[in-house]
């Protein structure tokens, strides 16, 4: 396991995850008047947003040459990747776990992914706030 600075990019990718994942539960506590409501669809979203990639990655290689499924789920993925965020692209366990260096340009494509997403959510959070009618 390497530490300094891989250990520190690690660390700073996980907490530009959870940012992401916390804005979407802000936007989702602005929309709510239910209290539970923000915790579990921030909880979905994290762990769809988390396992997104994985799904893309195993349907693009084939599927294990399951058809059915290819064209069952293929259109409706390709759909739900532009709406939501890819958050495996910011796991970059692989430089200090493994000593596998990362890409200057995937490192700056995933923090550019979720600024955008972070900068959305966040928007809409405030144009709700600001239209919301409290007593």
């Amino acid at each position: 396991m390497q530490t300094g600075w891989p250990y520190w990019l690690t660390v700073g990718g996980l907490w530009v995850d959870a940012a992401v994942v916390a804005s979407f539960t802000l936007w989702i506590a602005s929309l709510s008047t239910v209290q539970m409501l923000p915790v579990a669809l921030g909880a979905l979203f994290a762990v769809a947003g988390k396992s997104l990639g994985a799904v893309l990655d195993y349907l693009e290689r084939g599927a294990d040459g399951d058809q059915e499924l290819l064209g069952r789920y293929g259109p409706l993925l390709q759909v739900i990747q532009y709406l939501l965020p890819d958050l495996s692209r910011l796991d970059w366990r692989v430089w200090p776990m493994y000593g596998i260096p990362l890409s200057e340009g995937a490192v700056a494509y995933g923090l550019l992914l979720a600024a955008g997403y972070v900068t959305i959510l966040l928007a809409m959070a405030v144009m709700t706030f600001s239209r919301r009618e409290f007593f």
